[in-house]
């Protein structure tokens, strides 16, 4: 049930177990417990809880993968049809399309050079709005923060490459603008995600097939190189994926959501459960009241309105603030103003959430773990797990 869930990317399971002797049911030792820095619990005290919990193939880190959402968001995620990176050198003739990493690397000799292409069908979404490219890496170079890797499509007419025989010899150029990735934002397994929206809406890729190609444009060095996984890997959540925002049409499905923070597990609410204007947002506990339930209202152009079920009020920045931690309230609705319109980015399998008046994210104040820290609006950093949130439905 497990396997079909995680190939479907419909369910996510959090496993429990316990053990037994002579037939006889044991407390469970707690070998699954996390931290909040992620550490697993009691693991280490016993080899056999070790191996479920970390070290088998099989085990609840290398299998457990949470779905990018259960209902739709207007959002559609995409893994590449082909995706491979190239060698050069005396390995230019060598093709590496069946590998689970795609190396990223310029070096002194030309042997370690390497190069990555992707490719993407998005034919089955005309009305493309916005798009992202994450990418996940699984090796750093211990100089990764020098690193600069640049993002290209190719033209319509080289996107017949296929990843069987794609090779350093072959390779088609790429062209148009660019869009660049610095390595000094790079984390292990932390998807790195990338509005790729400018390079797939230009004239050079009007088919519906997308190809992108990543090199190094920084000064060559051994230990300036990333490795990204690839469709290859076995584990779902280290793959490339493009997430297709749609035009309006799609979106949230009607009814209420909880907006949980992916780094405090908690969700948001009106301070108290207060009915007025500027009553200040905070993070709490989940406790399934009609307080902690919002509905998404779709707008004329293309945002949201964030509207409290047990108020009726929607989000917005103080007095339509611009600045960095002014704090977020919900006011009475006016489908006008652009202070109360969001947008929904993907990020990995949560989303960063954009006021479309000041360009900020929505983030617990400092990162605060407790009940009733306050909602503020940040600059987008992708990589802090305390902008990024879950749309969740209500059970």
């Amino acid at each position: 049930m497990i396997s079909y869930a995680q190939q479907k990317g419909i369910s996510w399971t959090a496993w429990d177990w316990s053990h037994s002797e002579n037939n006889e049911i044991f407390q469970a030792v707690q070998w699954n417990t996390t931290t909040n820095r992620g550490m697993f619990g009691q693991w280490m005290n016993n080899p056999w809880g070790e191996g479920v919990s970390v070290s088998d193939p099989n085990s609840v880190m290398n299998t457990s993968v949470r779905p990018v959402s259960l209902f739709p968001i207007g959002t559609t995620s995409l893994e590449p049809v082909d995706d491979a990176y190239v060698r050069g050198g005396s390995y230019a003739s060598s093709n590496f399309g069946s590998d689970t990493g795609m190396m990223l690397k310029e070096d002194t000799n030309p042997i370690y050079d390497r190069q990555v292409y992707l490719k993407f069908d998005t034919s089955a979404y005309p009305d493309l709005e916005r798009a992202f490219l994450s990418l996940v890496p699984i090796g750093l170079g211990s100089n990764v923060g020098d690193l600069m890797i640049r993002i290209r499509i190719l033209a319509d007419a080289n996107d017949n490459w296929d990843e069987s025989t794609i090779t350093w010899n072959n390779k088609p150029a790429s062209t148009g603008s660019d869009i660049y990735i610095d390595g000094a934002d790079l984390e292990m397994t932390v998807p790195y995600n990338l509005n790729v929206t400018t390079l797939l809406t230009q004239a050079a890729n009007a088919n519906d097939i997308v190809s992108f190609q990543l090199s190094v444009v920084s000064a060559a060095e051994s230990q300036r190189y990333a490795n990204f996984g690839s469709k290859e890997q076995s584990n779902s959540g280290f793959r490339p994926i493009l997430s297709i925002v749609q035009a309006q049409g799609s979106g949230v499905e009607e009814g209420y959501r909880y907006i949980t923070s992916d780094y405090t597990g908690k969700v948001m609410r009106p301070k108290d459960a207060g009915t007025t204007d500027n009553t200040l947002i905070v993070q709490y506990t989940n406790n399934g009241w009609g307080s902690q339930q919002w509905e998404f209202l779709p707008t004329s152009d293309g945002y949201y309105n964030i509207v409290n079920k047990y108020t009726g009020k929607a989000l917005r920045p103080l007095d339509a603030s611009t600045a960095v931690n002014a704090n977020i309230v919900q006011y009475t609705l006016n489908t006008n103003w652009d202070s109360q319109k969001w947008s929904l980015v993907p990020n990995g399998d949560a989303y960063n959430i954009i006021n479309k008046y000041t360009g900020l994210a929505l983030r617990m104040k400092d990162a605060g773990t407790d009940d009733n820290v306050e909602i503020v609006q940040y600059t987008l950093n992708t990589s802090w797990s305390s902008l990024k949130w879950y749309i969740d439905p209500i059970d």
